[in-house]
């Protein structure tokens, strides 16, 4: 398959994700008690989504399109390991809560790139600063464990 047809399928399937968000997004309200509501988030962003992916998908139908290249094996191995890790963190998100859930998406996400105990402190680090960012700042219902965190 060539690099036109990848750009216009992948276009009109990302299209489609940001209709079907967009609809969902108008089930919440755009209103809340002090300010805008539940929906004004996703409704946005799946719009924007929808006239990004409509601008690449004319820019791919003239044949303008950026692509260089596909990746290669190396590549696609990478991109289905980060979607494999997100999938695990989906499943620990509720057993292990999301501190430590989040530390083990991190460390997978960065053994390869730093030496074990590097990726080790940095997912620490970097889950519990969101943790403490949404949950004691800005009071946002976290996953949680047993233990609090």
């Amino acid at each position: 398959m060539d690099k036109k047809k990848i750009s216009i399928i992948s276009s009109i399937v990302v299209i489609a994700i940001a209709v079907m968000f967009l609809v969902y997004s108008l089930q919440y309200s755009f209103v809340g008690i002090i300010g805008p509501g539940p929906g004004v988030m996703p409704f946005c962003l799946s719009l924007i989504l929808l006239v990004l992916s409509v601008s690449y998908l004319i820019t791919a139908l003239r044949g303008k399109d950026s692509i260089g290249s596909m990746p290669d094996k190396k590549g696609l191995f990478s991109i289905l390991m980060i979607l494999v890790y997100m999938a695990i963190y989906v499943v620990l998100l509720k057993p292990l809560g999301s501190v430590l859930a989040g530390i083990v998406f991190l460390f997978l996400l960065y053994r390869n790139s730093y030496r074990w105990y590097t990726a080790l402190g940095i997912s620490a680090i970097v889950s519990v600063f969101l943790f403490v960012v949404f949950r004691v700042l800005l009071e946002v219902n976290l996953p949680v464990n047993a233990l609090g965190f």
